[in-house]
């Protein structure tokens, strides 16, 4: 993965980059691990360079789930301002967003068992926020509706991401969303900056409401898995 990552794609990216924005100088590179290409965007706003990053990051490798899926057809942020502009539609395929609620009830339950929430809650808050969003649309039945999907989310991460502390096991009628305190602070700020580096396009809930509502749905979800 990490030769084909370097030779191939990397590559084919700076190439279109350097065609397309007529710039020379555009550089892709390598990120945390091997399975990542960082793509430099740079933003053409004064604020959110603070904690929003000026790049895009791809992220390669064989161990996330495809099924279920759906197919959705992308229309561009920017139609709804230009709409005297045509875009292209494409549609793709894309992981079921029932499963992404699972993996974000897990992922956050796995957090909510460390002592404290990992490099200091940052760019963390984001996960309780998406879980509270999903929770409240369709999607949110969808996914209550299928625990069974949680038991195979659960499944695959003990096979492809085993973890003592994260006790996935306990998600199936011991799920965790609350943190303790101490981490609950911390990713209060974290929220707080999000909000302030224009991460959403109108005011959000406070992340004591979100923390709040997500209380209630660690019982719903412990209670239908009883």
């Amino acid at each position: 993965m990490e030769a084909y990552l370097v030779d191939v794609i990397k590559p084919y990216f700076e190439e279109h980059l350097k065609a397309e924005l007529q710039d020379s100088t555009v550089e892709t590179k390598i990120g945390d691990t091997a399975d990542q290409l960082v793509i430099p965007y740079p933003t053409c706003l004064d604020s959110g360079k603070e904690y929003l990053r000026e790049s895009v990051l791809l992220e390669l490798g064989g161990k996330n789930e495809i099924t279920p899926a759906s197919q959705l057809q992308l229309d561009p942020y920017i139609s709804s301002v230009a709409p005297s502009l045509e875009f292209p539609l494409p549609t793709v395929t894309v992981l079921a967003s029932e499963r992404t609620y699972w993996e974000k009830a897990t992922l956050i339950h796995a957090e909510c068992n460390r002592k404290t929430v990992k490099a200091n809650a940052q760019r963390l808050s984001r996960h309780w926020y998406d879980l509270f969003q999903l929770n409240r649309s369709d999607i949110g039945s969808a996914a209550l509706s299928n625990p069974k999907l949680l038991e195979e989310v659960v499944n695959q991460k003990n096979v492809l991401y085993p973890s003592g502390w994260a006790k996935y096991n306990d998600c199936l009628g011991n799920l965790r969303l609350i943190p303790n305190d101490g981490s609950v602070k911390l990713l209060e700020k974290d929220f707080e900056q999000m909000r302030a580096n224009a991460m959403f396009w109108q005011e959000p809930d406070t992340f004591q409401d979100i923390i709040k509502e997500l209380s209630e749905l660690e019982k719903t979800i412990n209670k239908i898995l009883a």
